[in-house]
């Protein structure tokens, strides 16, 4: 008795009317997949593709990391040599004082 009620609350009708898109779409997904499958060569060539701009973007990081190296020791250098050229310049404008001083006092 349980299995008639719920055969009966099943809306036959609409199912019915829902067959034909249900059957369509079935038969679209079943010849998407047959499609893969034959495009299974194709995507042996995408993967080579795929690998080979991986080598490339590779190299390519691999050049800018080395730029960049050669920038940050450029930059160190040129801190170096700024903070040696601030010191001669504090040097010489104690010196220009102390001269200034010593001309005034005469």
């Amino acid at each position: 008795m349980a299995l008639e009620t719920i055969l009966l609350k099943i809306p036959w009708m609409r199912l019915l009317s829902a067959l034909p898109p249900l059957v369509r779409t079935a038969r679209e997904l079943m010849q998407a997949s047959h499609n893969r499958a034959s495009a299974g060569e194709d995507l042996a060539d995408r993967v080579s593709r795929l690998e080979s701009n991986e080598r490339i973007h590779s190299e390519l990081v691999e050049k800018m990391t080395e730029q960049l190296q050669e920038t940050a020791e450029s930059l160190r250098i040129l801190s170096a040599r700024l903070t040696s050229l601030l010191w001669i310049a504090i040097a010489a404008l104690l010196l220009s004082a102390t001269s200034l001083i010593l001309i005034l006092r005469r």
